[in-house]
């Protein structure tokens, strides 16, 4: 094989696009792994390094899974569920603010590759991940949830996976 054939091209695809398509592939109840645009979900699925495997949604949605959602304005989002009535969302690596204004729920996240490493979120790795945020998002240290502490280190050791654009 010489080297013009062994090279991977990239595509750009409009965020519509791409979403539609998405919609259509899920409604037809298969999954779909899609690459990880944003810094919403650090620091453990990291923008541009890591992917998440998408699923139609089959059983009720639950405090804690992660969604893809549409959300007012026709934004998607990549966030977990943090409330249940209303349905309200909040990013893994948002130091505050929720989403509230839930238009749909596109699909439900049931895996990841995560540093190359494939997993689903039954495994022993992502439920501790999961339980680690919850706790640090409820444990205070005056004004200031560990989460947030947590996320600034993470942030300032890792300025290299926060793309700004």
């Amino acid at each position: 094989m010489n080297e013009a054939q062994n090279t991977i091209q990239t595509r750009v695809i409009p965020n519509d696009v791409m979403m539609r398509e998405i919609a259509v592939h899920i409604g037809e109840g298969r999954s779909v792994e899609l690459l990880c645009r944003g810094n919403s979900m650090n620091p453990f699925l990291c923008d541009r390094r890591d992917s998440v495997i998408l699923s139609p949604v089959t059983e009720n949605i639950k405090i804690g899974d992660v969604v893809l959602a549409k959300v007012r304005g026709g934004h998607f989002v990549l966030h977990r569920v943090c409330r249940l009535e209303p349905l309200t969302l909040n990013g893994d690596g948002n130091f505050s603010g929720s989403v509230e204004y839930v238009e749909t729920v596109l699909a439900v996240m049931s895996g990841y590759v995560h540093k190359g490493k494939r997993g689903t979120v039954q495994d022993r790795e992502w439920r501790r991940y999961s339980a680690f945020w919850a706790l640090a998002t409820k444990l205070r240290i005056g004004n200031w949830s560990l989460r947030r502490v947590v996320l600034g280190f993470w942030r300032r050791a890792h300025r290299d996976l926060v793309h700004k654009g």
